[in-house]
């Protein structure tokens, strides 16, 4: 496999990672406070983003944060990337005579 390709793999783990962990604080907390207080947080939720659609708004959040996630990837992916070619490079070469 190509550095390009696992180092992408690696981004997308840790993206999933990150925001696996951020899904499960969010509940525990959700889940400390209380039913009320999760039925009060929802139904302000409700009257602030979903009593009053608007398609522009939603079209301009999906795009910053779609592309704020793409960004971070390849973000990651490129930094994987450097960091694998620099492993790649230190390694000595198996047929390298210098390197015994």
């Amino acid at each position: 496999m190509s550095h390009r390709t696992i180092s992408r793999l690696i981004a997308g783990i840790i993206m999933a990672i990150v925001v696996a962990s951020a899904i499960n604080i969010d509940h525990l907390r959700r889940n400390r406070l209380g039913r009320d207080a999760f039925m009060q947080h929802e139904s302000d939720r409700y009257d602030r983003f979903f009593a009053h659609p608007d398609l522009q708004e939603s079209v301009l959040e999906s795009l910053l944060l779609c592309g704020s996630f793409l960004l971070i990837y390849e973000l990651i992916a490129f930094n994987c990337l450097k960091v694998l070619k620099v492993i790649s490079e230190a390694k000595p070469k198996a047929d390298d005579p210098s390197a015994q």
